[in-house]
């Protein structure tokens, strides 16, 4: 806190705590306060007001300063004091200039000794809630008054300012990140990009959703199907689950420092090649309004006070990336029983073939494929039954892409595999 004063030299002013005690940078607003006092006669009149408030988390505090003056005796026709404190305030809160002016009759030119002690001034700031993203919540009412005390010879006299009151405006802010931890695996059809919306802002703020398939610099452009709400919270889109936005896809009212999950659905046209690249943003804007920061929208904050817009112009983009040529594989197992007596139970003596299906997805291959199963326990391995896609493989290791045995199982080396392709593979083991 900077405290100026252009009294008497005699006129001592102390400051027990200073700007260092509030912690940071919320020193936006400053009232100023300027008190004229004439002494005349046997009458004397000393009227100041001070204001200040800490701000720590959020949370309300006192700010009391002390003026001492003690011992200093003039002749004079007029004494003019100003006295000039700031207080810390939340960003929202416009400067004001208080001033106040008390002079008194005059009645006659003498000399007087005057002695004041402790004059003392207070603030006290109402409503504060708790401290969010861009500080005190929108709509909250800041209240203080100042109070002094004196002595004018017939005894100590106090003084109370008139009540201040201020509304926090709403600050409309936003982000907006892609949750997806690098570009998704794209073939043809469906492809889900995931993001979160911030409310960044201090008070409540609906978002209308516009998601771009066609960005610079894409090797292809995707369609966007839809814009959907993470309803369940799981993170992973649910079809028929999650809420589908209708134009113009608009969330529903965010609280302060609120965040929400959406997605993207988009489909990936044929045609695609390996190593293919595409993006798709996501925009976020607040639907009271965008612009420069600093944008004011008149009565449309909370409780009709008024939206300014904050540092992110109240609109956010951020960028999902799909790639194509990512292959994945996918195993299926499956088992059939021929039993001794010709039908399917699990007996003693009964013969299962099992199938495993290797399916390569993607646009692109993968590379040293090998499939590898254990003979499972009360089982033995019908030796000469390895196959590969209806094709027998030997048992024993080098011959080709097979070899199989009770204590190690089989395994078969598929190799390079090209995306789009399925291979299946069985052998048959016999009940115990």
């Amino acid at each position: 806190m900077n405290t100026q004063n252009t009294v008497n030299p005699a006129f001592a002013l102390t400051e027990p705590y200073g700007a260092s005690h509030f912690g940071s940078s919320h020193a936006i607003s400053q009232f100023g306060l300027e008190s004229f006092c004439n002494l005349r006669g046997d009458e004397a009149l000393s009227q100041s007001q001070n204001h200040g408030k800490s701000k720590n988390a959020g949370n309300p505090g006192f700010l009391g300063l002390a003026w001492v003056l003690n011992g200093f005796v003039r002749t004079f026709d007029e004494v003019k004091m100003q006295a000039h404190s700031s207080f810390f305030l939340a960003p929202a809160i416009r400067s004001a200039q208080i001033s106040a002016e008390a002079k008194h009759v005059r009645s006659r030119s003498t000399s007087w000794s005057v002695s004041l002690f402790g004059a003392a001034f207070a603030l006290t700031a109402l409503g504060a809630n708790a401290a969010h993203a861009e500080g005190v919540s929108a709509g909250t009412l800041i209240e203080n008054t100042a109070t002094a005390t004196y002595d004018d010879g017939g005894g100590e006299k106090t003084i109370d300012s008139n009540t201040v009151t201020l509304r926090v405006d709403e600050l409309l802010d936003v982000t907006i990140t892609s949750l997806d931890s690098g570009p998704l695996a794209a073939v043809p059809g469906e492809a889900v990009l995931t993001f979160e919306i911030t409310n960044q802002g201090n008070g409540p703020e609906a978002y209308q959703l516009t998601a771009n398939p066609v960005v610079a610099g894409n090797d292809f452009d995707t369609t966007v199907d839809s814009i959907a709400v993470d309803t369940n919270g799981n993170g992973t889109y649910d079809p028929g689950v999650d809420e589908i936005l209708t134009a113009p896809e608009t969330t529903a009212v965010l609280a302060a420092d609120e965040t929400l999950t959406v997605f993207v659905i988009v489909t990936v046209p044929d045609g695609v090649t390996d190593g293919q690249e595409s993006d798709i943003e996501l925009t976020a804007d607040a639907v009271t309004g965008t612009g420069a920061p600093g944008t004011l929208f008149a009565g449309q904050g909370v409780d009709g006070g008024d939206a300014i817009v904050g540092t992110t112009g109240a609109s956010a983009t951020a960028t999902g990336e799909l790639l194509v040529g990512i292959t994945s594989v996918d195993l299926t197992k499956a088992a059939s029983i021929v039993d001794p007596f010709g039908g399917t139970s699990a007996v003693p003596g009964a013969v299962v073939t099992f199938t495993i299906t290797a399916d390569v997805a993607g646009s692109g291959s993968v590379d040293d494929l090998i499939v590898t199963d254990t003979i499972p326990d009360g089982t033995t391995y019908a030796a000469g039954t390895l196959a590969l896609d209806g094709n027998p493989l030997t048992d024993v290791s080098g011959d080709d892409a097979g070899e199989a045995s009770d204590a190690s199982g089989i395994s078969v080396d598929l190799g390079t595999v090209a995306a789009g392709s399925s291979q299946a593979i069985t052998f048959n083991v016999t009940i115990d």
